[in-house]
């Protein structure tokens, strides 16, 4: 390698021969996107979802978005541009219509890119419990490698841990939380607020409890404090003698599992519960959505502009202000489909890529 860098050869960028496909015409900018989405996937089902993205030239939803809103475009600029030709004359209320058709349109696509993405992002799955329950012997379980620190004393975890893992063909976000619930120093002040922001965001939360000891007063908090989240009861050490008062527990909280993170009793069960309680997506029919957060962001400003059309029809406005936020807005829809771009937008595009691809 070195003998052909010094021959005049050099590495490639990352990315870069994709994106010489994209330059010559030879893919189209989500298909570029495409490509990036495949090498990355997490899962099966964001597999399947990138390749049909590849093999689609366009974003057929956006294409469909551009064609409505062109329509709206041109019959606006034939009344501006030729006012003593014989053109139907132009009803705001019908302009109105058309204008809140596509931007309904726009806010489906907005909610289903989103869906899509979170799918791409992972659920998050958070392991809460008071300290010395086993949370981070049943993360690293999950992970299949010892990369929580775990030992008898209580405490041992102290910070908030996210790691990715596939569960059961499913891309999740494992978060190891801290046990505790009264600081002691401004360390422990910090973990415990990490942890509530990580409940709050949680998709699943695993509540665990000891097996062999009664209910303490730590796991009645917790028992009250997310009762009405989505949750699932993981009672651990099962290979101890049974002290927990399991009814009380189910009639609480509802659905449990009975582990042991020792021998890995109940595991099994316990990964196809998270599958399970987890509300999977059915992305295999968003073929045709936005999906990556550039779509989204540019979609976001479409819709804006469209919302500014809307004020500016309803204040009986020259058409030629309520045309300029339209093309504003079919601009945008452009920058989805990478017919109109900016260095800084390859850059930030081709940049996730690896070297060369």
């Amino acid at each position: 390698m070195n003998l052909v860098i010094r021959e005049g050869a050099r590495l490639a960028q990352p990315g870069e021969f994709t994106l010489r496909a994209f330059l010559n015409g030879r893919i189209t900018l989500p298909q570029a996107e495409a490509v990036l989405d495949i090498v990355n996937a997490k899962s099966e089902q964001m597999l399947r979802l990138g390749i049909s993205h590849l093999l689609s030239k366009n974003i057929r939803s956006v294409d469909n978005l551009q064609k409505e809103l062109l329509e709206v475009i041109s019959v606006l600029e034939a009344h501006i541009e030729f006012p003593e030709e014989e053109i139907e004359e132009i009803s705001l209320g019908r302009l109105q219509e058309d204008v809140k058709k596509i931007l309904k349109e726009i806010e489906e696509l907005i909610e289903k890119g989103e869906r899509v993405f979170s799918v791409k992002e992972g659920h998050k799955v958070v392991v809460a419990g008071r300290t010395n329950v086993g949370k981070s012997s049943l993360v690293n379980i999950f992970l299949e490698e010892e990369r929580m620190i775990t030992s008898a004393i209580q405490g041992t975890t102290r910070d908030v841990v996210c790691e990715e893992c596939v569960i059961e063909g499913v891309f999740l976000k494992i978060v190891d939380t801290a046990g505790i619930l009264t600081p002691k120093d401004e360390v422990e002040k910090k973990a415990l607020r990490k942890t509530e922001q990580m409940l709050n965001e949680a998709d699943l939360i695993l509540l665990m409890f000891d097996a062999s000891s009664l209910l303490e007063k730590e796991d009645k908090i917790l028992i009250e404090k997310l009762k009405d989240r989505p949750l699932l009861g993981v009672i651990n050490k099962v290979d101890l003698p049974l002290r927990i008062n399991v009814e009380e527990v189910k009639r609480k909280i509802g659905d449990v599992v009975y582990i042991s993170c020792k021998t890995g009793e109940g595991i099994d069960t316990l990964k196809q519960k998270i599958k399970n309680k987890i509300v999977l997506e059915d992305i295999s029919s968003f073929e045709d959505a936005v999906f990556s957060l550039r779509h989204i962001q540019l979609l976001k400003k479409v819709k804006m502009n469209l919302e500014y059309s809307l004020e500016e029809i309803e204040k009986k406005a020259p058409l030629d202000k309520i045309l300029g936020f339209l093309r504003e807005g079919y601009f945008h829809l452009e920058e989805i489909q990478g017919k109109r771009y900016t260095e800084d937008v390859l850059n930030t595009v081709f940049s996730k890529f690896c070297i060369g691809k």
